[in-house]
């Protein structure tokens, strides 16, 4: 075992010393090994986790969040527009307190903050762009952690020497109930097969667990359109593009065990089954089909005499992505969910749905029929068309 892999084993150790409950994840990942149930899996027993760092020392370490280890994390995205939004909110209502904190793999920040004792819900920009929850039946990546760039996720402020902050009002009010309707209870998950775990990592390239982690849910109801779009995803690539369902099984489990906070059908079977479903499906793989094709034409087009009244690029290029698809439609209106948006122009989707509402109020765009579970939202473009 080299000495990175031994200080993996020592901060997992640690952290059940703390009372926190941890579970290995693949290494240089977030997602939870091959064959295991993530964060259902977490344990305080420092036998177990000895046994799970000697099966695979290469693991990286998750950390069950919630009440059942004591805390809520903050997780600050300063890609997403995390570090703007608590800027607005201090602003607001004062300071954080000085916490328990970490510095992510990915240039972000963890802060660290007491479960108040009541249900927290895990939600993802619910207060805030960029700003997500790990609270119950959530899971955070905990320092000695390597990220897929190679950065090592590391203590800012170390538990060692710095107390958890108990959760300031305001901060509580702001993440109290769930992000949409309320979480079912956990199912039962067989326990993990341990004697399988060291060869059980799965090989996941950067480019997979970007595409789990970009077609995760945000609330309840999401999880079929967006198994959907998972879909999609693998079919644009190459070795995919022609397989059956069962070639991609173990990448949707991964898929699955990552959505575990959010969604509420929490079954594999359903998860799998929907899946299977939806794999014949797929006309168009991401990327290509009939918005990929209004897209790259809006790219080369000149901007309608409306979209001199914004500064932004990204605002410009929308504007002519949703001309584009009104042409597409004739005189029908047009589908445009605000997740397809924010991809399309390199937004998040928070800030494509703000867009797309800003445009409705300003007249270039009429909203005919708001977004269902499998519908994306329909609008009609009432700009110049010239």
């Amino acid at each position: 075992m080299n000495d990175l892999n031994k200080l993996l084993r020592k901060e997992a150790l640690a952290a059940v010393g703390r009372g926190w409950k941890v579970f290995p994840l693949a290494p240089r990942s977030k997602m939870p090994l091959r064959n295991s149930a993530g964060w259902k899996d977490a344990s305080t027993c420092p036998e177990q986790v000895q046994l799970w760092w000697s099966k695979t020392p290469e693991a990286n370490i998750g950390l069950a969040t919630g009440e059942v280890s004591g805390v809520v994390v903050l997780d600050v995205d300063p890609q997403h527009g995390g570090n703007e939004s608590l800027t607005a909110l201090e602003a607001e209502h004062g300071p954080l307190p000085t916490t328990v904190e970490t510095a992510t793999g990915g240039g972000g920040r963890h802060l660290y903050f007491n479960h108040p004792g009541r249900r927290i819900s895990t939600s993802i920009s619910k207060i805030g762009d960029g700003l997500d929850v790990l609270g119950d039946r959530g899971s955070v990546v905990l320092p000695e952690s390597i990220h897929k760039t190679g950065t090592v996720y590391e203590w800012t402020h170390s538990p060692n020497t710095t107390p958890i902050a108990d959760l300031p009002g305001w901060l509580g009010k702001l993440m109290d109930g769930p992000p949409s309707g309320s979480y079912s209870s956990p199912v039962y998950t067989p326990p993990v097969n341990l004697s399988s775990l060291s060869s059980s990592v799965l090989s996941v390239t950067p480019e997979l667990e970007s595409l789990i982690v970009s077609t995760q849910p945000t609330a309840e109801g999401q999880r079929h359109r967006r198994l959907f779009d998972l879909a999609r995803g693998l079919k644009a690539l190459p070795e995919y593009a022609q397989a059956e369902a069962r070639a991609v099984r173990q990448i949707v489990k991964q898929w699955h065990a990552l959505a575990q906070p959010i969604i509420g059908t929490k079954e594999w079977e359903a998860t799998w089954g929907d899946f299977v479903e939806s794999w014949p499906k797929v006309k168009h793989p991401a990327g290509t089909g009939p918005f990929a094709e209004a897209v790259s034409r809006a790219k080369q087009a000149p901007n309608p005499p409306e979209a001199e009244e914004f500064d932004s690029p990204s605002t410009k290029l929308l504007l002519r992505i949703c001309r584009e698809l009104q042409r597409q439609a004739g005189d029908e209106p047009f589908y445009l969910a605000c997740r397809t948006a924010a991809q399309a122009i390199s937004i998040n989707h928070n800030s494509a749905s703000r867009l797309l509402k800003m445009f409705t109020a300003d007249g270039l765009l009429e909203l005919v029929a708001k977004n269902t579970t499998h519908r994306a939202t329909r609008y009609r473009y009432l700009g110049s068309m010239d």
